[in-house]
């Protein structure tokens, strides 16, 4: 007979086992609702639905009257899913046909296609003729029974990058097999140029197929913002003209830079730097190859032909990093007589010389225990301060330095932005190579004409800039402005960095040095 304190047992052991087993089941359910609840909704999204990624139209490259140097036009990229190929067994046949269409090695094509995934790229960026002849196959008033079999090929829409002028390419830049830029512009403002991504999200079934016209989601792409240049085509066009020719017509071993700036503003109109490269085939190495042939230029070419397969990579290599390395920001050079603008801007303004100031040239000057000569060897004779700049007489120059001394001589070059970066809006620009202690009596002599040192050709610009815009060292600016489809985003207007000279001794060497090249007997006549 059972008790009723026996029955009161038996429940009370119920309810704990019930009371267990249920906490046990809420904690089973809280594990998988919330702890692993967004795991395991993105695996059943995964699972049930196909995303199909819609590329951003990457924002187009202006110069600064409007001319669209770089855009990007709608094209076609091919895919498929090999599961869906693999249900109708026919991934031997597709790639039979896309073969010579795709101009793709048959085995390849039929490794992508028999792949065990649901999505695989064939070939990105087809032509319009690749892509009218992959449609005849999948039209179905055409051949229905070849329609269906490519019914797991179809394209989705990508952009590919156009480059109209070709110019300035060590300035624009270019893209990747993925549409991020690679250099220049491209690359500096490769977040701003690229957009944002769109997709579609649609259903498919347990084998993988797409569930036609029943979408759950689509979210248009965001074109990317468009990028103003300060440069001028036409400008730009003749700079890279007149370079190309001298660099052929002198024999110019490394090659040849050249910038265009407006001195007020900084802003570049035009830079350049030769030999250069195609910007529509950026890693074609002929047009760079056939001038290092043409300077005989040993070092760029060596191993090229070689048999040695590493030693062949290897070379191609350098002579790609050769030939888009940017030679005006990212080269340095012993600027030798163009220095002495600034020289004389210093002596000016240190009073230590006067317009009429008399000197004498006998061809060579005494400094320290070095007897250093004048380009003119029989000398100038005697002549002032105005006509030894416009003769670029060495002795005057050392003359002028010495009397600036050297602590003032440092803390000019550093005013004048020649011991950093300019920090213009592009990569691999290099610093200057400069003393980094005291300057003796013959390094202040030769640096007073530009030897001893080495400075980029940017920055040499930005400091004659400041020489002859009013005394002001300017930021230089390569971008204008950034815009999207509603206006202008962003404008980027002339900086100064700093005050190197006043206005009254920029305003005297404007003077001079326009008489350098005015003058019959200017040194500069020939650039009149």
């Amino acid at each position: 007979m059972i008790t009723l304190g026996k029955m009161r047992k038996r429940a009370f052991r119920f309810f704990i086992v019930l009371i267990t087993v249920l906490l046990l089941l809420s904690a089973r359910i809280f594990y998988w609702q919330v702890i692993r609840g967004d795991e395991l909704r993105e695996r059943a999204v995964s699972q049930q639905t196909n995303s199909t990624n819609i590329t951003a139209s990457r924002g187009t490259i202006y110069d600064r009257t409007g001319k669209a140097i770089a855009e990007s036009a709608a094209v076609n990229t091919v895919v498929c899913n090999p599961q869906e190929v693999a249900k109708t067994n026919s991934a031997e046949l597709i790639a039979s046909k896309l073969s010579p269409i795709l101009e793709m090695d048959y085995d390849k094509l039929y490794t992508l296609l028999t792949k065990s995934n649901r999505y695989q790229v064939l070939k990105k960026r087809i032509t319009l003729e690749q892509t009218q002849a992959i449609k005849q196959l999948k039209d179905k008033s055409t051949d229905k029974e070849m329609a269906k079999l490519f019914s797991g090929v179809y394209f989705e829409e990508d952009s590919k990058r156009y480059y109209s002028y070709g110019i300035a390419p060590h300035i624009i830049g270019f893209t990747g097999y993925d549409n991020n830029g690679l250099q220049g512009i491209e690359m500096t403002f490769d977040d701003i140029l690229a957009g944002k991504p769109g997709s579609i999200l649609s259903l498919k079934n347990a084998a993988g197929v797409t569930i036609d016209a029943q979408y759950e989601e689509q979210q248009a792409p965001e074109k990317g913002a468009d990028v103003v240049l300060t440069i001028d085509e036409t400008i730009q066009h003749i700079l890279e003209k007149h370079l190309e020719t001298a660099v052929s017509d002198d024999l110019l071993r490394e090659g040849a830079a050249g910038i265009i700036m407006n001195p007020k503003t900084a802003e570049i109109y035009a830079m350049s730097t030769k030999p250069d490269f195609n910007l529509n085939d950026p890693y074609s190495i002929e047009q760079f190859t056939n001038y290092a042939i043409d300077l005989k230029t040993d070092e760029v070419m060596k191993n090229y032909d070689s048999s040695n397969e590493e030693l062949k990579n290897n070379a191609i290599a350098a002579i790609r990093n050769k030939m888009w390395r940017n030679k005006a920001i990212s080269d340095t050079y012993e600027p030798g007589s163009t220095f002495k603008i600034l020289t004389a801007a210093m002596a000016l303004e240190e009073n230590v010389v006067s317009l009429d100031s008399p000197f004498y040239c006998s061809g060579q000057k005494q400094v320290a225990d070095r007897t250093i000569r004048c380009h003119k060897r029989e000398g100038h004779g005697a002549e002032t301060f105005v006509k030894g700049v416009q003769n670029s007489c060495n002795p005057v120059f050392m003359e002028l330095g010495l009397r600036v001394g050297a602590t003032k001589f440092m803390e000019y070059f550093k005013a004048f932005g020649l011991t950093q970066k300019t920090g213009i809006n592009l990569i691999g620009e290099s610093g200057s190579i400069f003393y980094q202690h005291k300057l003796s009596e013959v390094d202040l002599a030769t640096s007073s004409f530009g030897q001893g040192f080495s400075i980029t050709p940017i920055q040499l610009i930005t400091a004659v800039s400041a020489v002859i815009n009013g005394g002001n060292l300017m930021r230089p600016q390569i971008v204008k402005e950034i815009r999207n489809e509603n206006g202008v985003v962003k404008t980027y207007q002339p900086e100064v960095v700093n005050r190197v000279i006043s206005q009254e001794t920029s305003d005297m060497m404007r003077q001079i040095l326009e008489s350098v090249v005015s003058s019959p007997t200017g040194s500069g006549k020939n650039a009149y």
